[in-house]
C-alpha cells in the first residue's frame, strides 16, 4: 500500500542525506520483509532542503523486533538497544545502528513519543502504512513516510536548538516547499492522542485553519475510511 510519487531528483540529495547508508538500510529490510519509511531528520532534511544530516532515520513495523535485530547482526555493525529509552522528545522502542565511517541509522518501531511529561503513542500503523510515498531518491527508489507524518512528529517533540535540535524549523521549511495533506494529518494527530498539543502550533504556523478541523470533524469516519482503503 502507498502511492507512487515523483522523486527527490530536483534536490540535492547528495549533500542532504546519506545515500549510500539509506541504501544499505533499505536493503537489508527488505530483505527481512519489514515494512518501513524513511522519516524524521533525514526526511525532513529532504522535505525542506535546508540542513544536512549525517545520519538516516527509518520508521519500520514494530511486530517484527527479532527480524530487525536479525537484520543488523554483521561484524560492522554497533547496535545500541533503545526499548527502554524515556528521554524528552525521544522515541520509545527502536535501535541506533552505527556503521563506523558510514553514520548512524536510527530505526524506530515501536514509538513513543515522551514531550512535557506526556507520552504521544506513535507507531507504524495500518494507516501510517497505507499512506506511505514510494518514490526516487537519486538512484535509490524505496519508501518515505507521508510528510504530514515527519511534520506532526516533529510538532510533537518541538525540540529546539538548544537541545541539537531542529523541529520548527523543520516545520517551517517542509510548509514552505511541500503541500500537507490537512485531512490526513487530521487523523494522525487523533492517532497520536496529539490534537491539543499540536494543533495550536499548526494553527499559529499557518498550516492548517480552524476551516480545515470544523470540516473534518464532520466527517471523520468517512475520511479514515478513504485513507485506509486508498
Amino acid at each position: 500500500m502507498g502511492e507512487q510519487y515523483p522523486g527527490f531528483d530536483n534536490v540535492e540529495y547528495a549533500t542532504s542525506i546519506n545515500l549510500p547508508l539509506v541504501h544499505d538500510t533499505r536493503l537489508r529490510l527488505d530483505a527481512a520483509g519489514i515494512d518501513y519509511a524513511i522519516f524524521s531528520g533525514s526526511h525532513a532534511a529532504l522535505l525542506g532542503g535546508h540542513r544536512v544530516t549525517p545520519d538516516v532515520d527509518f520508521w519500520t513495523d514494530h511486530e517484527k523486533w527479532e527480524e530487525l535485530i536479525a537484520a543488523f547482526s554483521s561484524p560492522d555493525d554497533v547496535i545500541t538497544d533503545r526499548r527502554a529509552t524515556w528521554r524528552e522528545g525521544q522515541p520509545y522502542d527502536g535501535v541506533l545502528v552505527t556503521r563506523g565511517n558510514q553514520g548512524d541509522v536510527g530505526i524506530m518501531a515501536g514509538t513513543i513519543i515522551f514531550a512535557d511529561g506526556v507520552t504521544y503513542p506513535s507507531p507504524f500503523t495500518e494507516l501510517v502504512r497505507a499512506n506511505r510515498q514510494y518514490t526516487t531518491l537519486g538512484p535509490i527508489v524505496g519508501w518515505f513516510a507521508n510528510p504530514a507524518d515527519t511534520l506532526l512528529f516533529k510538532a510533537i517533540s518541538q525540540r529546539g536548538r538548544d537541545q541539537g535540535k531542529h523541529d520548527i524549523d523543520d516545520i517551517t521549511a517542509i510548509t514552505s516547499k511541500v503541500s500537507i495533506d490537512r485531512s490526513y494529518l487530521l487523523l494522525r494527530m487523533d492517532e497520536c492522542r496529539a490534537r491539543e498539543r499540536t494543533l495550536p502550533l499548526f494553527l499559529r504556523m499557518g498550516v492548517l485553519t480552524e476551516a480545515d478541523v470544523t470540516a473534518y470533524d464532520a466527517q471523520r469516519d468517512i475520511i479514515l475510511h478513504h485513507y485506509l482503503t486508498r
